[in-house]
């Protein structure tokens, strides 16, 4: 082994996945009566965090709900969208704790 090469532990992990682009594919069926700005803040929260879409996301006021059943689609970006992406791209992602880093960075931005 190189003396430059980390190993992991408990603590950190060894190797972390990056994106350094993005492609996606909309089904323009699936989008009519979803404006572009929805679409793009859809594409953006799904796209740099790399979420799971049929993840259940409770009652949280996210872009996320955009495609589910409902009498009102999010219209943009909420304040719990922006504090997950700030927390996300602000924890060491390379932590086995970013998960919790995370939660903590929002309770904190939302709570401000």
């Amino acid at each position: 082994m190189a003396p430059s090469e980390e190993l992991g532990t408990r603590l950190r992990y060894n190797a972390v996945q990056t994106l350094t682009s993005v492609i996606v594919v909309v089904d323009s069926n699936r989008v009519s009566g979803i404006d572009i700005g929805q679409l793009a803040d859809y594409i953006a929260m799904a796209g740099f965090a790399q979420i799971h879409l049929d993840a259940d996301t409770g009652t949280a006021p996210t872009i996320l709900s955009l495609f589910r059943p409902s009498d009102q689609r999010p219209q943009g970006l909420s304040p719990w969208d922006e504090s997950f992406l700030h927390s996300v791209y602000t924890t060491n992602q390379a932590s086995v704790m970013q998960e919790s880093a995370i939660k903590r960075g929002m309770f904190e931005q939302i709570g401000r």
